[in-house]
Formats: C-alpha cells, structure tokens, sequence
C-alpha cells in the first residue's frame, strides 16, 4: 500500500512538472513572437530612415 501512495504522489508530481513546462513553454513561444513583431518593427524604422534621413542626422 506504501509503495502505490509513493507511486500516486510521484505521478501526481509528474503531472505538476509537465504542466509547469507547458506553461513555461508557451510563455517562450510569446516572448518569441513579442521578438520577432519588435524586430520587425526596429528593420521597418531602419528603413524609413535611410529613405528618409532625419535632419539631426
């Protein structure tokens, strides 16, 4: 009987961590995307300004 309650509260552990990892994962993937839309932004502000050269330049 010992031995299944470990078995249970070692699954149950299991299962805790692999949610963790999801969770962990998706926050990746969207700071991922946060990098690349930003990235996007900075190429797209590069190029107006050699289109366009400020004054203070």
């Amino acid at each position: 009987i010992d031995l299944r309650v470990q078995i249970v509260d070692l699954t149950a552990q299991i299962i805790d961590l692999t949610a963790q990892i999801i969770d962990l994962t998706a926050q990746i993937v969207d700071l991922t995307a946060q990098i690349v839309d930003l990235t996007a932004q900075i190429v797209d502000l590069m190029a107006r300004i050699i289109a366009f050269p400020p004054t203070f330049l």
